[in-house]
């Protein structure tokens, strides 16, 4: 298999929604990185229409542009941290919101924390 570096983000993107796709079929816990999310919204709503649990990790921007990094390798530090997080939060949003059950803010709380929320989520 080669590297999806020569494949280009498009080739990227279909491997990512056709493993997503797998891996939704599978038990357990899957958790998607953002971008992830809008290639799987299809998969996401027949998993959640079966039954399945999706849940939103929100995040505020003034909790989320320091866990990204200001000085971190990717995309989201190019020109403005701050300015590209909002826009692609703000773009994403809508697809977040439309496939997960339940949202768990994330902004002031410990990775503790935080699991216990999605295993409470769960358990209702």
């Amino acid at each position: 298999m080669s590297s999806s570096s020569t494949w280009g983000e498009d080739g990227f993107r279909d491997l990512e929604r056709e493993v997503v796709a797998e891996a939704l079929e599978s038990d357990g816990v899957l958790a998607l990185g953002s971008g992830a999310v809008e290639q799987a919204v299809e998969a996401l709503e027949r998993y959640r229409a079966d039954g399945g649990t999706v849940v939103l990790l929100d995040v505020s921007m003034a909790a989320g542009v320091p866990r990204v990094g200001l000085n971190a390798p990717r995309s989201v530090a190019l020109g403005s941290a701050r300015a590209q997080f909002a826009a692609m939060a703000a773009a994403r949003r809508p697809v977040y919101e439309r496939v997960a059950g339940t949202v768990v803010d994330t902004s002031s709380l410990t990775v503790e924390e935080v699991a216990e929320a999605v295993v409470g989520s769960l358990v209702r």
